[in-house]
């Protein structure tokens, strides 16, 4: 993301799944004082994770979230 900053002029952020575009728009230019071209978001879906503790095998899930790039 680093080099899309620097060379394209993009930034990315974590918005609210429930968020579509025009309110991502909105929001950001309300709140930085710019004007936004594009808004392209994805969703990152949640991974499985699992861990080795004393108890046993613990297993769960992290939340998916949306990202706006």
């Amino acid at each position: 993301m680093n080099k899309q900053t620097e060379k394209q002029n993009r930034y990315t952020f974590v918005v609210d799944k429930r968020a579509n575009k025009l309110e991502i728009k909105k929001a950001i230019e309300s709140f930085y004082n710019v004007r936004v071209d594009d808004v392209n978001t994805c969703v990152v879906p949640g991974k499985n994770k699992t861990r080795m503790t004393k108890a046993g095998i613990l297993s769960g899930r992290k939340p998916s979230y949306k990202k706006l790039q």
